[in-house]
């Protein structure tokens, strides 16, 4: 017997940013655009990165750290975040 036979799954409950929300709300919207440009699509928005950024930047100045942010630009091949991050 398998030892992941006893492991129990919790359901997880996703955090969704209102943008998201906002964008599954429409779902006419993503039809359209699988439509326009077939599947599967990425849709990305900079809201939340540049919030995530902004509270990396709190904490360290609150403790007076000296910090330099990365993006991992493999990881994520839009280009906007880069161009985004190379702006705070």
């Amino acid at each position: 017997m398998s030892t992941n036979q006893h492991i129990q799954h919790l359901p997880l409950t996703p955090l969704l940013h209102p943008w998201i929300k906002e964008l599954i709300g429409h779902p006419e919207l993503l039809l359209s655009v699988i439509e326009e440009h077939g599947s599967p699509i990425n849709v990305h928005s900079l809201a939340p990165f540049g919030e995530n950024i902004q509270a990396y930047q709190e904490v360290f100045q609150k403790f007076g750290l000296k910090y330099k942010i990365f993006f991992a630009r493999k990881a994520n091949k839009c280009i906007v975040f880069p161009l985004a991050a190379s702006k705070q």
